[in-house]
């Protein structure tokens, strides 16, 4: 792999743009290549790992990253990560995904 060819964006992207990227995907941040976005994103992904585990622990949830509910292999960390308002509602995330998430076509996992 060429490494010159994963930093080339900069030469084509503003800074704006760069930087609207990593807002949008600032979850991803322990992924991110450069030292000093990963530290300053990386307090999000912490925040939201956190939540996410109280909320599982609340509701007993031993397996956060795998189950199955209706026959679909579902990861209920992954769902709450991914559903923020699912997250913030503070209900269990199998129950939502059962009753709500499979008729709204959310994703699982």
């Amino acid at each position: 792999m060429d490494h010159d060819k994963v930093f080339e964006f900069e030469k084509y992207l503003s800074k704006k743009t760069q930087n609207d990227i990593l807002e949008s995907t600032r979850l991803a941040s322990i992924f991110f290549a450069n030292a000093e976005d990963r530290i300053k994103y990386g307090d999000y992904w912490s925040e939201m790992k956190t939540k996410t585990e109280c909320l599982l622990k609340n509701f007993d949830i031993l397996d956060a990253y795998a189950t199955e509910v209706n026959g679909i292999y579902f990861e209920p960390m992954t769902y709450l990560i991914l559903y923020p308002d699912v997250l913030n509602a503070k209900v269990n995330p199998i129950n939502h995904f059962r009753d709500y998430g499979v008729l709204e076509k959310r994703r699982a996992s």
